[in-house]
């Protein structure tokens, strides 16, 4: 029994490890694609940084023999970075995030600074909201 189990730990390992390495590394016609897609070069370099999740769904369009620019994964990555974007400068009132939004596209630092800014923004709501009540 302990021999197989370690078989199948072994061959789930073997299995996993070439996914994980691609994952971490885009080719060159990887970039150039999601490039040809109007993603910037900025995003494009935090999908190593993003979590299982993102890498896994990013991975899954580069390997599409169907992949085009109007992917549904595709358009979330690019809508949330672009939500990212109105975070900076730090905006007054918090953004809604858009209809095709995913976490999975931020790194954990992104998400942070996100969750950050918004409670800082309702901070400053609820202090306005206490000065006008007294």
């Amino acid at each position: 029994m302990k021999i197989i189990l370690m078989s199948f730990m072994l061959t789930i390992m073997l299995f996993c490890c070439p996914f994980v390495k691609a994952q971490n590394n885009l080719t060159a016609d990887d970039i150039k694609f999601l490039k040809s897609c109007n993603i910037e070069q900025s995003d494009i370099d935090v999908i190593p940084k993003l979590s299982s999740d993102g890498k896994e769904k990013i991975e899954m369009v580069l390997e599409s023999h169907k992949k085009n620019c109007n992917m549904p994964i595709l358009r979330e990555f690019k809508a949330t970075r672009e939500f990212l974007r109105k975070f900076t400068p730090a905006p007054e009132s918090s953004p809604m995030p858009p209809e095709n939004y995913s976490g999975d596209f931020l790194t954990k630092e992104e998400t942070d600074y996100i969750n950050n800014v918004s409670k800082k923004i309702t901070d400053k709501v609820f202090e306005n909201l206490n000065k006008n009540t007294k």
